[in-house]
């Protein structure tokens, strides 16, 4: 087997590591073959045992999706604050960037789920950082086109949006938003690295981080300093045809 490099194509290695002295298919065969006294293979499990393992595994994603959702809700919830305008345009510009930009990102950083969980489970750790690697550049990749969508949705949403003060400030949401897209899209390439390892706590970990520094910052920036006010006088200076 070629070692793995930065340059060495992770997908056409067809020889399977082994693990014990036999290869994965000998492994699953054996698996496979239960005898006609009803003794079964391999480790015993339950039902309960696999509940208690679904249930560890499952509480630390809830927590970080559920983390992850709450900054858009809180970027609303400010902008409402500030006025009905800001409000209709924070909701706009959040389902954009769902739908544009962090949709895509879930859905590259999403392969890893299979590849880099295979890896490491035939013992190719090098494999794994490779993968995760690569998927960060796609996704810087990814960015400059999302950026570019971002930085015209001002034109964009004035076309399909009849209210065009609010297809303005949805603009320059997006344009705003941008800054953080590429820090989302390496942070979703990261938490399939740490879990194709059996590790969840990372990733919450981050996001009960992030998510108080993300009410701080809306916070200090809306209503703890005049940022927030001065944001909102922000608009481009074009009087729609009538």
């Amino acid at each position: 087997m070629a070692a793995s490099s930065e340059t060495a194509a992770l997908l056409r290695q067809a020889s399977l590591s082994k693990a014990n002295g036999e290869t994965l298919n000998g492994h699953l065969q054996k698996y496979d073959a239960i005898p006609a006294s009803g003794e079964t293979h391999g480790p015993e499990t339950t039902w309960k045992n696999e509940t208690k393992l679904l249930a560890r595994y499952s509480a630390p994603l809830v927590v970080t999706y559920v983390l992850q959702y709450s900054y858009s809700f809180v970027t609303v919830l400010v902008a409402g604050r500030l006025g009905t305008s800001e409000l209709a345009a924070a909701s706009l510009a959040s389902m954009m960037a769902e739908i544009t930009g962090l949709a895509i990102y879930e859905g590259l950083a999403t392969s890893l789920d299979t590849r880099t969980s295979q890896a490491f489970g035939a013992g190719r750790k090098q494999q794994v950082g490779l993968h995760v690697q690569r998927m960060i550049a796609l996704t810087l990749l990814a960015t400059i086109p999302i950026g570019a969508i971002w930085i015209c949705s001002p034109w964009i949403l004035a076309r399909l949006v009849p209210q065009k003060k609010v297809a303005y400030l949805a603009g320059d949401f997006l344009r705003f938003y941008m800054i953080g897209a590429p820090g989302y899209g390496v942070f979703e390439a990261v938490k399939r690295f740490t879990q194709a390892q059996g590790d969840f706590m990372g990733p919450m970990v981050t996001a009960l981080i992030c998510a108080p520094l993300n009410v701080f910052w809306n916070w200090l920036l809306v209503f703890a300093s005049d940022f927030g006010a001065r944001a909102s006088r922000f608009r481009y200076r074009i009087t729609p045809s009538r």
